[in-house]
């Protein structure tokens, strides 16, 4: 992602900035355990980085680039189960939930791997 030029979209899209990159970094330590899946990245036109994960749930954080997380995690029928700001660098209760998320969310993925 750091890559990319500017206009990379095709329009005005900017360059993945040095802070949505620590930031996104951060995030990835404070959330994954070696079980977990990797998220998909996403780079935002502002110059940011997007990561989701799907399964029956839905988790995706935007790193805006100054390096600020948005969290919204959603069950598939709309209902929010998590959504607000992230700091990786501090012990909150939203971190615990989408930490808790992101481990469930792996698990139904294992789980559906092995079936097939």
């Amino acid at each position: 992602l750091r890559q990319l030029r500017p206009g990379w979209d095709g329009r005005h899209g900017k360059r993945v900035t040095q802070d949505a990159i620590y930031t996104t970094g951060r995030v990835l330590a404070r959330l994954l355990d070696g079980k977990s899946e990797a998220p998909q990245f996403f780079p935002l036109p502002d110059g940011g980085i997007q990561m989701e994960w799907y399964a029956d749930d839905q988790i995706e954080i935007q790193v805006d680039s100054k390096g600020e997380a948005h969290v919204l995690a959603e069950t598939a029928d709309g209902e929010v189960l998590a959504e607000g700001i992230l700091d990786p660098q501090e012990s909150s209760q939203l971190a615990e939930t989408v930490a808790r998320l992101v481990r469930d969310l792996s698990a139904q993925v294992t789980a559906e791997r092995q079936r097939t």
